[in-house]
């Protein structure tokens, strides 16, 4: 069993039957930053350029200390998932984030050297999870995340698209809503955004308070571009 390094852990969840949160002003552009410990927390930024992501699969039994529902994985496919299927819907996943803010993403075959896992839930809960493993920045308002867990419900009823059933799920669209809060967002409401904590289908894009969001934390994709030209 491979045991992944250990600092700190926090577990977010997209599920029908979450907690709301604290009230927030109605707008369609609202987001909040993660933050854990009183400490706001995203990936240490490169000086100059995109930030640069690995991410792989799962490929055998994986355990992380303290991270709280993520915390013992195993290969999604050795719960039943198609790995080739996995593979695209994850890319397409990471693709959301990518096209709007300066972070790059690549896959890895080799699941200890990837930034981001993804794989299954050992005892199965809930519809997916995430866990953000940190460290502090040298100051009592910021942490650094150093790697970022995803784990799936296996035992759910995933689909590509959406069809209005709510007891089935999109799973691009989840892994997205999770890997949106391994790169730094949390919560912002009940629904309206992809990072909102409700399952819905109401639309199956980015909304303004997730770009707003996530280009806060890493900038714009077209300024990235603009320099690389």
């Amino acid at each position: 069993m491979r045991k992944v390094g250990k600092l700190f852990a926090v577990t977010f969840a997209l599920a029908a039957t979450f907690a709301a949160p604290a009230a927030f002003a109605e707008t369609d552009e609202v987001f909040v930053r993660l933050q854990i410990g009183g400490r706001t927390l995203a990936w240490p930024q490169p000086l100059r350029g995109a930030l640069k992501l690995t991410w792989s699969l799962v490929d055998s039994a994986t355990s992380t200390a303290e991270a709280r529902n993520c915390g013992q994985m195993v290969a999604a496919t050795s719960k039943g998932m198609e790995r080739a299927g996995l593979l695209r819907e994850a890319a397409g996943a990471f693709t959301y984030w990518q096209s709007i803010a300066a972070v790059d993403f690549e896959f890895t075959e080799d699941p200890s050297k990837a930034d981001v896992l993804i794989g299954a839930q050992e005892t199965p809960q809930g519809i997916a999870f995430a866990d953000v493993i940190h460290r502090p920045a040298g100051n009592m308002l910021q942490g650094e995340i150093t790697r970022g867990l995803i784990c799936l419900n296996t035992s759910a009823r995933w689909k590509t698209g959406f069809d209005g059933d709510l007891k089935s799920y999109d799973l691009r669209y989840v892994l997205a809503h999770e890997i949106g809060h391994v790169l730094g967002l949390d919560h912002p409401s009940a629904s309206g955004q992809l990072m909102s904590w409700r399952y819905d289908e109401r639309t199956r894009d980015l909304q303004r308070g997730d770009i707003r969001g996530m280009v806060s934390l890493y900038g714009p994709r077209l300024r990235v571009d603009a320099e690389r030209k």
